[in-house]
């Protein structure tokens, strides 16, 4: 089967949408937490979960998603250089550990045949970050390279938008003007890299998931042999969005895989 990323800012409804999508589905579906925040799923990896214990134990509140948008200042004396790069290091050592060990998860649900409904992808939540970002630390060209060389993209990433107030309104954590700037983050991810659907979630939920689910329908790896569209259980039934749909396929890089692109017009 395949993997399918929901991503999005901020008060998109990623963990909504996606959790409801793995449910309504008319293909075999599994939902899949892959950021970092331990309250959302537990670490997979036996060293991210004795960071999380002891982060806990310390009183740490955890985090998820994106790594910030500014940088904190250097530090200034020679001992704070020094640990700020040692810590910087353990930091992607754990991060690698955790990605390495939700895709071997992922890859065992795609070994039964189901479609995994990711929620986040770290490729597209650390892109603009520690692969395109302009003034990137050696630790973030490192994470970067890894990235962009060993990491397995999702086969289709669905980036849920909306403007910045409307998300705001539904999250109002932090700063709007940082929430425009992080959700711009991801519609840049849809403007240069293959396999991408942006829709827009300023409308009911159900018109929303159902979207999602017809995205994930429509996609080639899906029926690899030419096979019928799976349809909907008749007690569950999935709207398909016919108008304002513009669907392209094209050859990819990667020999017997397709390039989807999927746009909300």
């Amino acid at each position: 089967m395949l993997t399918a990323a929901v991503v999005g800012a901020d008060g998109a409804g990623k963990t909504t949408v996606a959790r409801k999508v793995a449910d309504v589905a008319p293909f075999p579906a599994v939902y899949l937490y892959m950021g970092e925040n331990p309250q959302a799923s537990a670490p997979f990896s036996a060293v991210g979960r004795l960071v999380w214990l002891l982060r806990r134990r310390r009183g740490v509140r955890p985090t998820g998603g994106p790594p910030p948008l500014e940088r904190p200042a250097p530090a200034t004396t020679l001992a704070g250089r020094a640990r700020g790069k040692a810590e910087a290091a353990v930091q992607l050592a754990l991060l690698i550990s955790e990605e390495v060990a939700r895709q071997r998860a992922a890859r065992r649900h795609m070994r039964r045949g189901t479609v995994v409904v990711c929620d986040r992808d770290f490729f597209a939540d650390y892109r603009a970050h520690d692969l395109a970002g302009d003034s990137r630390s050696a630790v973030q060209r490192a994470h970067g390279l890894i990235l962009r060389r060993l990491y397995r993209r999702p086969d289709l990433t669905i980036v849920l938008d909306a403007p910045a107030d409307v998300l705001f309104a539904r999250k109002p954590e932090g700063d709007p003007d940082a929430l425009e700037a992080r959700r711009q983050e991801y519609l840049d991810l849809a403007g240069s890299e293959g396999r991408v659907a942006v829709i827009d979630v300023d409308r009911p939920l159900d018109d929303v998931v159902a979207d999602v689910v017809a995205t994930i329908n429509d996609h080639p790896d899906l029926h690899p042999h030419g096979g019928v569209t799976f349809r909907a259980h008749p007690r569950r039934p999935a709207k398909r969005c016919r108008a304002g749909l513009e669907i392209t396929f094209a050859r990819s890089i990667n020999p017997g895989r397709g390039s989807f692109h999927r746009r909300m017009s």
